[in-house]
């Protein structure tokens, strides 16, 4: 990658000329590291400094890291071909080096796995020409402000129906796999054993092992060990993790089709590529494809439901926005970095909200 391809996946690609006159390559900024070097450039904004000495260590971090870290095949795959909202927590997490913080991390990650799924199921249902009163009560029900939980249990529910009605997937992966998947209770299930911790009728704690899918088991580790203002110290975190981590990266290796369907966004004459850590930015020839995400299969490309997935410009820089909840007629949605943006629900195509049940007036 050149200096100028560079500055584009920044969406800086404007001050290449004012780079290149000076006779700056790519290798010769990564040594910068500071603003007043900048400044000396000639680069007065201040956010676009940061932004290019954020890139900077970045770039050096992933280089730097890529041996060192000593990185399976698998763990770079996954940082290099998955979707940008996997790709980039699953590296955040790697490189996290306070423990309980990595397991706030892999906890985002789950997250993130748990939507992404369920954006697809939903943009088949929505695809469909069949409308299940089950799914629409569920989402009124549990979506609006959903578990983690919540996901699955929505996930699952459209799988069954849309299984019953014949529906011919565009991704035959999520029909295929779905006992891969670990969604369902089927032969192929891989299960974990696990410690199970509960309070019993008389009020005290019991502890069993049990053997679970790893979605029940990424599960019990969220509502285990992160929230209810529960903090583990570093060896405990680190113990946690051990047992987890293998069990995420399985789920993850599982979904491995994810990479064959890229995320892409158009807005104001730009494409962007969600692929892995940085996404790819470059010019859209196509004016009919605006502020639009959008799912490239082998055959097509499909828009995906706006309620569940935005791309927003967000203190100037390109957002990728996934669903949180709806709360007083405003959409709630977080990025990757975890900004939080609010959007009218009244800005969402009509057909998405009456299709999931969701009136405009309540």
């Amino acid at each position: 990658m050149d200096l100028k391809e560079w500055l584009l996946k920044l969406g800086v690609e404007n001050y290449y000329s004012l780079l290149n006159r000076q006779n700056l390559t790519l290798a010769k900024l990564r040594m910068i590291h500071s603003h007043d070097e900048l400044k000396k450039l000639g680069i007065n904004s201040f956010l676009v400094r940061k932004k290019i000495l954020a890139g900077i260590e970045k770039l050096n971090h992933l280089n730097n890291t890529d041996n060192s870290q000593g990185w399976n095949q698998t763990e770079k795959r996954i940082i290099e071909n998955y979707p940008y909202l996997l790709a980039y927590p699953f590296y955040e997490m790697l490189t996290e080096k306070e423990p309980f913080l990595k397991l706030q991390l892999m906890k985002d990650l789950f997250l993130n796995i748990l939507k992404y799924l369920g954006i697809l199921y939903l943009t088949e249902y929505l695809r469909s020409s069949r409308n299940s009163e089950e799914i629409n009560i569920l989402f009124r029900g549990k979506m609006l402000i959903p578990q983690f939980g919540n996901w699955n249990h929505l996930i699952q529910s459209i799988f069954t129906f849309l299984k019953q009605e014949n529906h011919v997937f565009l991704i035959p992966e999520l029909l295929e796999s779905f006992s891969e998947l670990e969604l369902g209770r089927g032969k192929k299930t891989r299960r974990y054993k696990i410690e199970i911790v509960f309070t019993d009728d008389f009020g005290d704690k019991r502890t069993v092992f049990q053997q679970v899918s790893a979605i029940s088991a990424l599960i019990n580790f969220r509502n285990r060990y992160i929230g209810h203002n529960i903090t583990l110290k570093p060896e405990k975190s680190k113990k946690v993790f051990k047992i987890y981590y293998p069990i995420l990266l399985d789920l993850l290796e599982k979904i491995g089709f994810c990479s064959d369907y890229n995320i892409k966004s158009y807005s104001d004459r730009t494409e962007i590529n969600w692929t892995g850590i940085e996404p790819e930015t470059k010019i859209n020839k196509d004016v009919s494809k605006q502020r639009n995400v959008y799912l490239k299969s082998k055959q097509e490309e499909t828009v995906l439901p706006e309620l569940f997935i935005q791309m927003q410009e967000f203190n100037r820089e390109k957002k990728l926005l996934l669903y949180d909840k709806i709360e007083n007629n405003m959409i709630v949605y977080t990025s990757v970095k975890r900004d939080i943006i609010r959007i009218p629900l009244i800005s969402i195509p009509k057909n998405e909200l009456l299709d999931i049940g969701i009136d405009y007036d309540n």
